[in-house]
């Protein structure tokens, strides 16, 4: 399995080269398999919200994340797409760069999977601030 960071000049043409925090555009995905994570929150073993931030929830949400993949044999580094859904408002001046700072513990190598950040009305659960879809592949 491969996975190849998109980084070519008609990409850099379209979008520029100066970009708000550490992300990818794209990736291109040669062989493996797909690991489809169902949408992950801030649970403790108890299934309660942990966190009453934005940044706690989202390190636990990363956490969580982290563990189903190391049970199917993978890492962090082998996300190839993740959605972030958010109900509170998120501006670059301030949220984004905390959010990137916990997104950027839990990768390495400077690797950053294409990610979309959704601003929603609500989600599951009271006090729940996020919620993460992911998808993986390994060899």
């Amino acid at each position: 399995m491969k996975i190849e960071v998109i980084h070519g000049e008609k990409t850099k043409k379209a979008l520029g080269t100066k970009l708000p925090a550490p992300i990818s555009w794209g990736v291109k995905v040669t062989g493996g398999t797909t690991i489809y994570l169902a949408g992950a929150c801030a649970f403790d073993e108890n299934l309660k919200i942990v966190g009453d931030t934005l940044t706690k929830q989202y390190r636990k949400t990363l956490q969580n994340i982290q563990a189903v993949l190391e049970d199917a044999g993978a890492t962090m580094n082998n996300i190839v797409k993740f959605v972030n859904y958010v109900v509170t408002e998120v501006t670059f001046e301030h949220d984004y760069s905390q959010i990137a700072d916990v997104r950027n513990e839990f990768f390495k190598d400077d690797y950053y999977p294409p990610g979309t950040l959704v601003q929603v009305k609500g989600l599951m659960l009271p006090h729940q601030l996020i919620e993460v879809d992911a998808w993986a592949v390994i060899d």
